[in-house]
């Protein structure tokens, strides 16, 4: 069942789930247009859910692609940066081949579903020419993201701000490019109602790299914390999970069609995310 409320704005969210057709069926020939973000998302939740990480992510892209597609509803799916797999070692285009990792692998699965997807999506577009809009997102920070699904600037910022260890997951050369959601959001939007990107592939991100040990550096310095950083190996067994040495989007052709650029700085994420870690401790206090 599906429950609905409004907020102090009059916006109205509906909880249900979208691999629900009845209630898909409902909701999205009312709208213009359709954010299908849905998602399993943060390793420490994709590892122990292999199953649901997988089906979850089909059906619900089956439900949505194939309703949006019958009223010729606009839709935009958020795909991620991990379908690139290993990459080539340079910034990845979306003209570029996918290195995706073995199938028993587990940490690939998230992005063999998410290609899954992407592959459905192009289906409906060839052949019932829908409207819809591919992205692939990278490595998003920002207010309400959980350290506890997995994800790394929040476990810094945690860690720094309650004097524990800085844990760094070997080696620590990892190289990745943050943007954050506010940015991310703006890119996302922007796509949404721009016509020359419909039936296209973009790459939405930030500009910056950094390795894991030089955000750890990072997260201290803003934190002002003693904290030490220490590399550790990654929490997962042996032969299940496929760590990345670099992710860095090539920009190029949403900022053709949008002029997009992202905005906030490595520094303006971490700051934003020490805030809501340090409001969290005054409130559990």
């Amino acid at each position: 069942m599906d429950s609905q409320r409004s907020d102090v704005r009059g916006v109205f969210h509906v909880y249900g789930s979208a691999s629900d057709p009845q209630l898909m069926g409902r909701l999205i020939p009312r709208h213009d247009g359709v954010f299908h973000l849905a998602a399993v998302v943060g390793f420490a939740k994709v590892m122990p859910h292999l199953v649901q990480t997988v089906t979850s992510t089909i059906a619900s892209a089956q439900v949505v692609f194939q309703i949006a597609a019958k009223h010729q509803t606009r839709t935009l799916f958020t795909s991620t940066s991990a379908v690139y797999g290993r990459g080539n070692g340079h910034p990845a285009k979306e003209t570029d081949d996918s290195f995706v990792g073995p199938a028993p692998i587990q940490s690939w699965s998230y992005a063999y579903a998410k290609a899954a997807a992407e592959c459905l999506a192009f289906a409906y577009i060839r052949e019932a020419l829908a409207p819809f809009i591919v992205t692939r997102v990278f490595n998003t920070v920002g207010p309400g993201q959980s350290a506890e699904a997995g994800f790394v600037l929040p476990r810094f910022c945690r860690q720094a701000v309650s004097g524990e260890s800085l844990t760094v997951y070997a080696p620590g050369s990892q190289r990745r490019t943050f943007c954050h959601v506010a940015d991310v959001v703006r890119g996302l939007v922007a796509l949404m109602e721009c016509d020359r990107a419909i039936g296209e592939l973009v790459n939405v991100g930030g500009k910056v790299q950094i390795s894991m040990r030089e955000l750890a550096e990072v997260v201290k310095f803003r934190a002002r914390s003693a904290s030490p950083v220490e590399t550790v190996e990654p929490p997962y067994q042996a032969g299940t999970y496929d760590d990345i040495e670099s992710r860095q989007p090539d920009l190029t052709k949403i900022h053709d069609l949008l002029g997009y650029v992202p905005h906030r700085s490595l520094e303006d994420m971490v700051d934003d995310c020490l805030a809501e870690v340090q409001e969290r401790r005054l409130v559990l206090v």
